[in-house]
């Protein structure tokens, strides 16, 4: 019984991935060109912090001259990623620094990713258009 239950768990593990996978496709297919440069941005109230990690990194492996921003509004806080590819060369960890103090947030990360989270003081539709601001001024 426990096996079985194991086997489940690893078909909607996989299952998900794919799911992760072909969302990635359709946001990435969906991109924002903002000051000449291509942008996937997406406001979930769904995902998890897990999950828009994973799916940040579909989207930049996929293609290398994209910025991507991510805000998960679940379980009363706003949790960021923000990455790049590896074509470009803006410092999201800087770009997250100057946002999280709009919502109390903690985090970090490297110039090419970095996540964080904070109180949702501010609309994560406020969070993002300010993500957007002080990363492609």
């Amino acid at each position: 019984m426990l096996l079985q239950s194991k086997e489940y768990e690893k078909t909607i593990e996989e299952l998900n991935e794919k799911l992760l996978s072909y969302e990635g496709k359709e946001l990435l297919h969906g991109a924002d060109t903002i000051h000449d440069q291509k942008v996937v941005q997406m406001i979930s109230k769904q995902h998890g912090m897990k999950e828009l990690q994973k799916l940040a990194k579909m989207v930049l492996k996929e293609d290398p001259h994209v910025i991507v921003f991510f805000i998960s509004e679940a379980e009363d806080k706003l949790q960021i990623v923000c990455g790049r590819g590896e074509a470009l060369s803006y410092d999201m960890n800087l770009s997250l620094k100057e946002v999280l103090p709009f919502i109390n947030g903690k985090g970090g990360g490297k110039k090419d990713f970095a996540q964080g989270g904070g109180e949702p003081v501010r609309s994560a539709e406020e969070v993002l258009i300010e993500l957007v601001k002080v990363t492609l001024h």
